[in-house]
């Protein structure tokens, strides 16, 4: 609603006023526009502010502090500008708030910060991209003044900057940077992003980034083929000649407006993929919410255009070809952006840095090149932050204090970025909450989640369903390397292929894929430590599915039983709830309210210690403390099983340890030192007397060598009767390990290569080749054969199909796949 005063007729103003409507004309270019309606539009300061406005509000000021126009922000995103101004019709004058739209042609946009600049005439000047980031740059830059454009820098009066020494800070800085070229006495770029900046950054964060900064270059416009042009409601396209005229009768829409962002690099596979970003108006909400889009050059304009389509961009389906040939040729200016499939460690101009889902990056490189998610990267908006670190210890963090199972499930969420510095920390799954329903499960998931992301289910939460297939998981795991994973409602999971997919989930590597042209796909792969939930364990769902667990599977899904039993369900100490059901009900609100920051604070201090070289020594130093409270008995440690449950324990309580150290879990909330080793400690020993595991013989070293081999190659091993798939598509094994026969009374046969067998299993886990293959005949789980001449052999001889289909005859070990049932081990 546009606010008018009264009518009037013209009078003179005091003299003073005079002189300030002087100066504002000065620094705003506020001359008369001139309206088609025949109307006239002068721009006058005012200390009114404009009525009637809803959203948020942003005022420009002249340099006397008086109001010149205002931004809002409405509900549904759409911003509305509107001018402070006299309007002359005829002799008739009044004066009010005129929405932009009203004012043919448009009045000159303006800077926002004019009272600013003014009064601080010494101080250089910072350039973000929006009205809304100008607060938060300004806590950051006390000795710079921060200021801002209105939308279409083209046309901003620039004046005011004349001669003053301008930085420009943002990602879309080209608009401004040609705006400004030429005025500025100096016209530099900071080397760095505003959101990867905090209040936390140190003294001397001016004058670094002065020192860093570099001359804006104009990369120059996009390229576009000859015959497309991009106007203001859309691409169109009619053939020209060579000086650009148009010689076709009619000139066709190919598709609604939008921006080439960036090139994008890629690395797949050991070569460089290019991208193109793209940036568009969703034409179905009716919404001008932009939507970011990165999709491959190689793909087929079809999909492209579904793509495309089902994110609100509408393009004309007889034109598609048209689109493909543009998409191909256009050319987009400045340094290409790097792209990437999933976050974690990176190196990058030289430092070691970690990338989140989103592209934001946390450590010492601030390098201005860009990182983007490309393809199916949807888990990007789950790891957003909001309100403080202060904040989420107060109200996540201080109510886990005394709750064993709380304190695991945040060691848990820290743990991910530890993976990669050591071997034992490789490949050990993580931890499955199990008990009987409304005792608080979900919420010990909300509050690990509540570190990286919205601790909440949904679209945009961090806690995920493990309702999907395993394709998506792969997907989804990919995306989350190095993070945290939070999966609720085992029961949900299709229990036919859940097996695979746990164990696919904990061993890091997803299955080997082909192209439709027969090419292999590079195989997926992350490092996670996850956190389950659910009514049913593993092996209920396995069972449910008529399957048994194996020994691999059960050791990389650590059941902790949920019920605490201090009669409040997972929770030991309510910590001022008035019951169970209120302190869950607290902590699932303020998870949903304070997320996001502390893995943030976790990852930028382990970051240092990685550039440092102190990581090693760091996680060195935890090990050593770790193994006082974690220490097995002489008999327990000789068992491989145990020693992976205890490598499990030890990373998440090395990892929250290190929260302790870095000031997240702090005694000024309840937390001392060594309170993440006790609880992990003794949710550690409640496992393995649960699960009574007892034995030391030699026995159980060979047989879990043996069954962990299987479990984890058994796609190397081929059918007997030859290669799966059908034909023209077969499945060819390159690193041929042996072949699988399936009978009808004793299960699968694994028909094992003997120098696969003491090379791979025996030599490469110390296992007595003599000692491992009687073991396996005395329980029954080596087929032996005698050749007619009663001499007991431990080798078979078979006649299997190889890849062409042709018998070969040869010598192998013959053993069942009971090795991988884990009675075998009790």
């Amino acid at each position: 609603m546009t606010q008018h005063s009264k009518k009037r007729r013209r009078t003179h103003s005091p003299v003073n006023l005079e002189r300030e409507e002087e100066e504002a004309h000065r620094l705003t270019c506020a001359r008369t526009v001139v309206s088609i309606t025949g109307k006239t539009y002068t721009l006058k300061a005012t200390d009114e502010q404009p009525a009637g406005c809803s959203g948020e509000q942003y005022l420009y000021r002249n340099n006397a502090s008086r109001f010149l126009a205002s931004v809002s922000i409405l509900p549904d995103g759409r911003k509305e500008t509107r001018y402070h101004c006299e309007c002359s019709d005829g002799d008739a004058v009044s004066t009010g708030w005129y929405r932009q739209e009203e004012i043919l042609p448009r009045p000159p946009r303006l800077l926002y910060g004019l009272d600013k600049l003014a009064a601080s005439q010494d101080k250089p000047v910072v350039l973000v991209d929006n009205e809304g980031l100008v607060e938060r740059a300004q806590a950051l830059f006390s000795e710079a003044v921060i200021v801002s454009m209105m939308s279409g820098a083209g046309r901003v009066n620039v004046e005011p900057l004349e001669g003053r020494e301008v930085y420009l800070l943002g990602h879309d800085i080209d608009e401004a940077g040609r705006a400004l070229t030429g005025y500025c006495a100096s016209l530099k770029v900071l080397n760095c992003f505003l959101e990867n900046l905090s209040s936390n950054s140190g003294a001397g964060l001016w004058s670094t980034l002065q020192q860093d900064a570099f001359d804006y270059v104009d990369p120059g416009a996009t390229v576009f083929k000859r015959g497309y042009e991009m106007r203001p409601d859309g691409l169109y396209y009619a053939r020209r000649n060579e000086e650009g005229e148009i010689i076709s009768e009619t000139e066709t829409p190919i598709a609604s407006p939008f921006k080439i962002l960036s090139n994008i690099e890629f690395e797949e596979s050991g070569r460089t993929v290019y991208y193109k970003r793209i940036r568009f108006l969703n034409m179905l909400s009716g919404k001008h919410d932009y939507k970011n889009y990165s999709f491959p050059l190689r793909e087929k304009a079809t999909e492209i255009v579904k793509e495309l389509a089902e994110q609100g961009m509408l393009i004309d389906s007889e034109h598609e070809k048209k689109f493909e040939s543009f998409m191909s040729t256009v050319q987009a200016g400045g340094d290409n952006a790097i792209g990437f499939k999933k976050a974690g460690w990176r190196e990058a101009s030289g430092h070691t840095v970690f990338l989140l889902p989103n592209g934001e990056v946390v450590g010492s490189a601030t390098g201005r090149r860009e990182y983007v998610p490309v393809l199916d990267m949807t888990c990007s908006d789950r790891f957003k932050q909001r309100g403080t670190l202060e904040e989420w210890r107060e109200h996540v963090a201080k109510k886990a204090v005394g709750n064993k199972r709380l304190t695991l499930a945040l060691c848990a969420a820290f743990a991910s970025p530890l993976i990669k510095f050591r071997e034992s920390f490789k490949n050990l799954g993580g931890f499955h909450f199990v008990g009987p329903s409304s005792i608080g499960k979900s919420t010990l998931l909300t509050a690990a989640a509540s570190v990286w992301g919205p601790g909440r289910g949904g679209t945009d939460g961090q806690v995920r369903s493990w309702k999907s297939t395993g394709n998506a998981f792969e997907n989804t795991a990919e995306a989350s390397s190095d993070t945290f994973l939070a999966l609720d409602e085992l029961g949900q999971a299709p229990a036919r292929t859940i097996g695979e997919t746990v164990y696919a989930l904990a061993n890091g590597v997803g299955k080997e894929r082909m192209y439709s042209d027969t090419k292999s796909r590079k195989v997926k792969e992350w490092h996670l430590m996850f956190v389950s939930s659910g009514e049913l364990t593993l092996e209920d769902m396995l069972e449910k599915a008529g399957h048994k667990i194996k020994g691999g599977q059960e050791l990389r899904f650590t059941n902790i039983v949920a019920d605490a039993g201090a009669g409040f369900g997972v929770f030991e100490k309510l910590n001022g709830a008035s019951s169970s059901k209120d302190f869950a009900e607290q902590m699932n609100a303020n998870a949903a309210k304070y997320y996001g920051t502390a893995a943030r604070c976790f990852l930028k201090r382990l970051a240092a210690d990685v550039e440092s070289g102190r990581i090693e020594e760091l996680i060195e130093r935890h090990e050593r403390e770790s193994e006082s409270f974690l220490t097995l008995t002489a008999d327990q440690i000789k068992i491989g099983q145990l020693a992976r449950i205890k490598n499990k324990f030890m990373l998440a309580a090395i990892a929250g340890e290190l929260a302790f150290e870095y000031g997240i879990l702090s005694q000024d909330i309840g937390f001392y030192k060594n309170d993440c080793l006790l609880a992990c400690r003794e949710l550690m020993f409640e496992w393995i007397e649960k699960n009574n595991v007892t034995s030391t013989s030699e026995e159980r070293q060979a047989l879990e060598a043996i069954s962990n081999y299987l479990l984890a190659n058994g796609s190397q091993f081929q059918n007997i009767n030859g290669p799966d798939g059908e034909e023209g598509n077969l499945r060819i094994i390159r690193d041929l390990n042996g072949y699988y026969e399936e009978t009808e009374i004793d299960g699968r046969y694994y028909h094992i290569f003997t120098d696969v067998f003491k090379k791979k299993i025996c030599a490469a886990n110390s296992v007595n080749v003599d000692y491992a293959l009687k073991m396996l005949a005395d329980k029954g789980l080596l087929i032996t054969s005698s050749d007619g001449d009663n001499v007991k052999r431990f080798t078979n001889r078979i006649s299997a199909k190889n890849e062409c289909f042709e018998r070969k005859r040869m010598r192998v070990y013959t053993i069942t796949d009971k090795i991988c049932d884990p009675d075998c081990f009790r």
